[in-house]
């Protein structure tokens, strides 16, 4: 598709957390797989923003059992999530139970977030204590509440969640703002962020299929990537990598950028990462 039928702006759904760009991709029927993110660092502190396309900045991380997890959104919540779940992943771990334990994480730190904001500083309580008041409780306080674990998206973090199955099959599933599970395995390919719609364009165009060889599919996400840098807060630089990785220094590159996520304390109130 040419340039100039682009979206220029970013989607009206995404917030200024998730400017960024991830993709996923399979190749070789899924066989093999593409993933791929920017480098940029979006920072709103005080109501301004800054940002940085920084080349040590990662958004994909290599878990113990060979799944790879890419960010979106707030970088606090989703390494809150990514720390969370890592003491029971393993080697021995399956694709799915990592995906299970990454959201189940995330949908802890999302609750956590809600009680905080909607129920504690009401001066409710804990979530036991409204779920018992919850009769009593004004409607309109309890439609808002009800609401906010509806549809409260948290720092708008989400997860594109990339591993084998026990048949050497790779899959692409997404982790949403919601904390929900869908998989992208028929289309074959998932895009996320603010430069999302932009990458979908050249996604969704015919040349894509998920039986072309890895090689074919690299190209193809690299022209995403390229189309999505016309939007607002993505960075030109970028991570891309091919699945099976067969390079064990490209292995611990990403092993270390866990290391260095787990080292990294939640940023303080009011600082939010993209």
């Amino acid at each position: 598709m040419h340039p100039s039928k682009l979206l220029p702006l970013a989607s009206q759904e995404y917030g200024l957390c998730q400017m960024t760009v991830c993709i996923a991709a399979l190749a070789d029927n899924g066989k093999s797989a593409v993933i791929c993110s920017d480098k940029m660092k979006t920072r709103n502190v005080g109501g301004m923003t800054f940002q940085d396309d920084d080349d040590e900045h990662r958004k994909i991380f290599s878990l113990p059992n060979g799944t790879f997890v890419l960010t979106a959104g707030d970088e606090s919540y989703a390494s809150d999530a990514i720390n969370a779940a890592l003491p029971l992943i393993d080697a021995t771990t399956t694709f799915e139970q990592a995906a299970e334990h990454i959201r189940g994480a995330f949908a802890k730190r999302r609750i956590e977030i809600i009680v905080q904001e909607h129920i504690t500083n009401r001066g409710i309580g804990t979530l036991d204590d409204y779920f018992q008041k919850h009769i009593s409780l004004p409607q309109t306080i309890t439609a808002a509440i009800d609401n906010a674990f509806m549809q409260c998206n948290v720092g708008q973090t989400e997860f594109l969640i990339v591993g084998k199955d026990a048949s050497d099959i790779f899959h692409v599933w997404r982790i949403t703002q919601l904390a929900t599970i869908y998989r992208h395995d028929e289309t074959g390919f998932c895009c996320m962020g603010s430069g999302a719609v932009n990458a979908m364009t050249v996604m969704m165009e015919p040349e894509y299929k998920k039986n072309l060889s890895v090689a074919r599919v690299h190209s193809i996400v690299e022209r995403a990537k390229r189309a999505s840098e016309i939007v607002a807060g993505v960075g030109k630089k970028t991570d891309i990598v091919d699945l099976p990785i067969v390079s064990d220094e490209t292995v611990q590159e990403l092993v270390q950028s866990v290391v260095s996520a787990r080292q990294t304390p939640s940023d303080p109130a009011g600082e939010q990462h993209a």
